[in-house]
Parts: C-alpha cells; sequence; structure tokens
C-alpha cells in the first residue's frame, strides 16, 4: 500500500475538507489568457508554493529531530516523512542542507 493510500485512510473526507479550504482561501490558480486575471491567479500560485513550501520544511524538521530516536512514536514519524518524501521524489539532505545553509547565512548578518 503505498503512502497516499494510507493518509487517505487515515483522514478520509478530512483531507478534502482541508484542501476544499485552502484551494478557497488562496483562490484559483491556473492562468486563463487574460493579463489582469492571470496576474491574480500567478500570485495565488506563488502563495500555494510558499505554504507548501513551508508544510514540507513542517515535515523536514520532524524527520531530523526523530530520525535517531529510540521512542517508537517518534521513530515512526521520521520513518512516515522518509517514505512519503520518497514518493514524491525529495531528496531529504538536500531540503536539511538548504535549510542549514539558510539559516548560517542569516547569522552571518
Amino acid at each position: 500500500m503505498e503512502i497516499y493510500d494510507v493518509v487517505k485512510k487515515l483522514i478520509g473526507e478530512r483531507e478534502m475538507e482541508i484542501y476544499d479550504v485552502v484551494k478557497k482561501l488562496i483562490g484559483e490558480i491556473d492562468p486563463v489568457g487574460e493579463t489582469n486575471l492571470d496576474e491574480k491567479r500567478f500570485d495565488n500560485l506563488r502563495a500555494m508554493a510558499a505554504l507548501i513550501g513551508r508544510l514540507l520544511s513542517d515535515m523536514d524538521d520532524v524527520f531530523y529531530q526523530n530520525k535517531d530516536r529510540q521512542e517508537y512514536s517518534m521513530k515512526r514519524a521520521s520513518v512516515f516523512v522518509n517514505k512519503f518524501f520518497d514518493e514524491i521524489g525529495i531528496e531529504k539532505i538536500a531540503v536539511y542542507e538548504r535549510c542549514v545553509e539558510v539559516k548560517e547565512n542569516e547569522n552571518d548578518d
């Protein structure tokens, strides 16, 4: 069973409720070929990307904070994120290294 199937089974209709709320808050993202409308939709697309980036960063934090833990519940969370990232093609080390690089640059200021 793939991770998407597990997530869908676990949260079922709640997933659609969250998705619908986020879509409604952000707005349409598909361009339609009309300059003014497409400008707004591009802003919506950027907002969606920013949200997804923050959510993935939160998940990345769960992975790194718990990957070496011995407690079952903490290790399970890390394993779940690891499998999820693998399935969607995200390399955890690359994400982690970028985050560390950004934090180091912030400390240099």
